[in-house]
């Protein structure tokens, strides 16, 4: 009695993670990284000790909106391409003020840390693609507020609220994701993505050319 034996194997689902790791080292050539941040946005690590430091640079402000503003003015919007040279990174204090650049996860951490340190209460937010603090007396805007919002949390009881963003403005979000992860990365980057997606083409190609090859057949006795 003869019978073949094949082994079960999608060599197009290992290209496919091949490339998905690719773009992972590129993107994260330490993953960790990644994975803080992630972490970072739901529970942002606040630091007013750390901020205490810089007291002076908002001593002559009461109003948390002013304070606001002096956080914005001292910390000019950057990508995070060209502050942390990653797609997304949601820094510490001690970074964001060694940097003394970035965009709004920047700007969340300092100032919620200045209002910490002041004692005034305040929450913060998250939507698909933005993050911000609200204090007594901020107002709503078109980014910052509740429809947009698909998490928050509260500084003194530390309750969190989950829900489904209905006010977020699709084709808004998908320009910012493209200004923010596609035109602003390095040059070397994208040439990174292309080699890895040349790479793991290959490698289907090659993989499935060996699959489809005759194996060796086995022979037993009935």
């Amino acid at each position: 009695m003869y019978h073949t034996t094949r082994r079960r194997f999608r060599p197009w689902t290992l290209a496919i993670l091949f490339f998905l790791g690719w773009v992972l080292l590129t993107f994260y050539p330490r993953p960790t990284d990644l994975v803080r941040s992630l972490y970072r946005v739901f529970r942002p690590p606040v630091d007013a000790e750390y901020v205490a430091v810089h007291a002076h640079l908002f001593a002559d402000l009461e109003d948390p909106g002013a304070i606001d503003r002096r956080v914005s003015e001292l910390f000019p919007y950057r990508y995070d391409w060209v502050s942390w040279n990653k797609p997304w990174y949601f820094p510490t204090v001690d970074e964001a003020f060694l940097a003394m650049t970035g965009d709004c996860k920047t700007r969340l951490i300092v100032l919620a840390s200045v209002l910490e340190y002041r004692g005034i209460p305040y929450s913060f937010s998250a939507s698909p693609t933005h993050v911000w603090v609200d204090y007594p007396g901020k107002s709503e805007t078109r980014g910052e507020n509740a429809r947009v919002a698909f998490f928050s949390a509260d500084s003194d009881s530390g309750a969190r609220n989950w829900g489904i963003p209905s006010g977020v403005d699709l084709r808004l979000s998908l320009k910012s994701f493209w200004t923010a992860f596609w035109w602003y990365m390095p040059p070397h980057k994208k040439l990174s993505l292309a080699a890895g997606l040349v790479f793991s083409l290959l490698l289907g190609v090659v993989l499935g050319a060996l699959t489809r090859m005759p194996r060796g057949v086995s022979h037993s006795e009935a």
